[in-house]
């Protein structure tokens, strides 16, 4: 007993050791400095980890290549338009940086003008942005188990598609995976510890590696993996119509332009997708294609660059969407998507061959 007794004050006196030499570190780097990120403000200033979404916007005020935007506590652009009446429908759009407003001031964004143009037509409407920088289908599906169902949107805009086909080194869906593994919990939990934050520098230096990676979303390219695969984007795109059919919201799918496919006259792989499950699930869609040539606005004027609308582009889609939904009987009596398709094309995986490509537009063509 006297034996066990030693040992057990022996054992209680090293674990007082060792905590009092940890707490007396983190205490003094706390008071002292904290262990450099390793990040500069000019890498993805805007953006921060999320364990759940990948990357998530910083709350604040950002001025971003010209262009000034608030981002709220939720970590949404906020309109400068915002009524935030009790009783106004309220509409939340979804996407990637082109809906987001890349470029473009506040006040002339996509949901911005959406809100303008529904008023100039007697709609008094608060419209959401749930646009994200870089969001594919796979963080938006994230964003509204976390925030836009909250918001209890009477409408839902669905815009993404260029963040979907982009290709990286793994699909959204794994890092996703990886993200929410117990490991990464643990580490994410141990972060604040400016402790462990000191040995996680060191080891990285030791090893030769950068101790962060940039937060961004990656450049259109032909090598990798399409970031979210072409079968599970229509597998996601139904998911969603599902979620909001559940809530009673309404959806309509807008098809951002891009420049070379409206020079080309060719459609990409992932607009004819979303084609698809538009006429089989009997959900309105917006070509923004087709908005632009109909504008008569030079196609210069419309475009950033290769998919980012201007402010001209952004009030030229708003005006769309907001003919399409009005027509549609916004607010109030817009149609719920379909439970069952009213079409189905055969069942694909992986890369989306050329010859199925065109059977699923020739099924969409026949459809409408």
């Amino acid at each position: 007993m006297r034996v066990s007794s030693t040992l057990s004050r022996r054992a209680g006196y090293s674990l007082a050791v060792v905590i009092a030499f940890f707490a007396t570190a983190e205490v003094g780097l706390r008071l002292f400095g904290r262990p450099s990120s390793g990040v500069g403000q000019s890498q993805g200033a805007a953006l921060e980890s999320n364990r759940t979404k990948i990357w998530t916007l910083k709350p604040g005020e950002t001025s971003r290549f010209g262009a000034v935007a608030l981002i709220g506590e939720n970590g949404l652009r906020v309109p400068a338009t915002r009524l935030q009446l009790a009783d106004a429908p309220r509409v939340l759009t979804l996407g990637d940086s082109s809906v987001f407003g890349h470029g473009v001031s506040d006040g002339e964004t996509l949901h911005d003008q959406l809100q303008m143009q529904l008023g100039a037509a007697g709609i008094t409407a608060d419209v959401d942005c749930g646009g994200i920088l870089g969001y594919s289908t796979e963080q938006s599906i994230q964003l509204l188990d976390e925030i836009g169902w909250a918001l209890e949107p009477e409408v839902l805009v669905i815009a993404n598609q260029f963040s979907d086909m982009n290709r990286d080194q793994f699909p959204d869906r794994v890092v996703m995976e990886k993200l929410n593994s117990p490991v990464v919990r643990i580490a994410s939990g141990l972060s604040a510890s400016h402790v462990f934050s000191g040995v996680r520098s060191l080891v990285a230096s030791a090893r030769g590696v950068p101790e962060y990676a940039a937060i961004g979303w990656p450049s259109p390219s032909s090598a990798g993996v399409p970031r979210v695969p072409p079968a599970e984007y229509v597998h996601n795109l139904v998911l969603m119509l599902d979620q909001a059919r559940e809530r009673s919201v309404a959806v309509v799918f807008l098809q951002l332009p891009e420049r070379q496919s409206m020079l080309n006259g060719d459609r990409p792989t992932y607009a004819v997708l979303m084609d698809y499950v538009a006429a089989a699930w009997e959900v309105p869609v917006v070509h923004g294609d087709e908005a632009y040539r109909n504008s008569g606005i030079p196609v210069s004027a419309l475009f950033q660059d290769e998919v980012h609308p201007t402010a001209k582009g952004h009030a030229v889609l708003a005006g769309a969407l907001a003919e399409t939904m009005l027509g549609a009987g916004f607010p109030g009596e817009l149609s719920l998507p379909l439970e069952q398709p009213v079409f189905e094309v055969p069942e694909f995986h992986g890369e989306l061959p050329p010859s199925h490509l065109e059977s699923i537009q020739e099924a969409v063509l026949n459809q409408r």
